[in-house]
């Protein structure tokens, strides 16, 4: 018989944390499924001021990838069955961790500003929930669940998408846009038209013009 439970524990969380700790905003950079931290920490250094204070956590789950060398180790934030349409792993557990960790780095207290990427971008919607100083989200080729907090997600936010995206589903994307829309007017859709799944010069440029127009 397999059974579970709940053992309470303490988990190491690995980040990079940049910039001028006495800025009165922070942003939270959420990489993708099988990425680092430190990847989506050198996507938005370059569209942010110097002094621009950064978090970029690794996701909870690591998943192994087997190279030439040995392994390299990547992360995830939650597992969804695509097939199945079940949460292997949702969530969560990755949304109350990267809360208790703003809380453990004093960092509650900032405005925050959540810049999300593919599982990332899906994962902002639900930090920002468990978080009071949340003002802006940014997802980047990612989807938003509008049947899991449709009208709860009341701050502004910014998707932004290509219409090849082989992985993640543009039309899927801009249909549950549509619907959040409906509750929620403070928020815009941008469409790049040729870069397929992967952050390219097209979506730094595109985030450069949200946070400049939004933010900085």
């Amino acid at each position: 018989m397999h059974n579970s439970i709940n053992i309470q524990t303490t988990t190491d969380v690995h980040y990079h944390l940049q910039g001028n700790l006495q800025s009165d905003k922070v942003y939270l950079a959420l990489h993708g499924v099988m990425e680092k931290g430190s990847k989506m920490l050198r996507r938005i250094s370059d569209v942010l001021p110097k002094d621009a204070l950064i978090l970029a956590p690794d996701g909870p789950f690591p998943i192994p990838i087997k190279n030439e060398n040995g392994y390299n180790v990547c992360y995830a934030w939650y597992f969804y069955d695509n097939i199945k349409n079940i949460y292997l792993i949702d969530y969560e557990y990755s949304a109350n961790l990267l809360h208790n960790l703003l809380v453990e780095l004093q960092l509650d207290k900032k405005d925050l500003i959540i810049i999300g990427y593919s599982q990332g971008g899906y994962l902002a919607p639900f930090v920002a929930q468990k978080c009071s100083q949340a003002k802006y989200i940014i997802g980047l080729a990612c989807v938003l669940k509008e049947d899991l907090f449709a009208s709860k997600l009341t701050i502004p936010f910014s998707l932004v998408h290509s219409k090849t995206d082989k992985m993640v589903s543009y039309e899927g994307s801009k249909k549950y846009f549509d619907i959040i829309s409906k509750y929620n007017k403070k928020c815009e859709f941008i469409t790049i038209e040729r870069e397929d799944h992967f952050y390219n010069e097209q979506y730094s440029k595109a985030l450069k013009v949200i946070l400049e127009t939004n933010i900085l």
